[in-house]
């Protein structure tokens, strides 16, 4: 169910530039049901991936007065609800990383301009895949650098 919902956010997203609340209600309920009723997660861990992945997100689009969407700050949050809080901000650091080197292939061939939209929600679900398989594995790696 989680990739099904990455995969039409990340369609929608990239032909129309929208990510839309009423998918974006549905996800955030279904990972609500999913991590408290069967995987058994603590619910204060959710609740703040949702926010800081929220709350992260909208401090950047008031920075930068709007560089980032409203779609984009919802699905972070709707993603927090899934993830918790230690996989929301591993999908948030590497969905700038995913974000920078996609944006950069795409303007090298030329597939945008410069001055095109670049939607993010996209980066962003393939940041949460890969959080949602590796995370815990990555987290792991990097503390172990330290």
């Amino acid at each position: 169910m989680f990739v099904v919902f990455l995969l039409v956010i990340s369609i929608i997203d990239y032909d129309y530039q929208l990510i839309l609340d009423k998918i974006l209600i549905w996800f955030a309920i279904a990972g609500v049901i999913f991590n408290t009723l069967i995987n058994n997660t603590i619910v204060l861990d959710i609740l703040w991936g949702s926010v800081a992945g929220g709350a992260i997100l909208f401090l950047i689009a008031l920075l930068t007065k709007g560089g980032m969407g409203g779609g984009d700050i919802k699905f972070m949050a709707a993603l927090g609800l899934w993830l918790g809080l230690k996989l929301t901000l591993l999908t948030l650091f590497l969905s700038f990383v995913i974000g920078g080197i996609g944006s950069l292939l795409l303007l090298a061939l030329k597939i945008k301009g410069r001055k095109d939209f670049i939607p993010f929600g996209p980066f962003i679900a393939v940041a949460a895949f890969i959080s949602m398989l590796y995370g815990h594995e990555i987290i792991t790696w990097y503390l172990s650098l330290l």
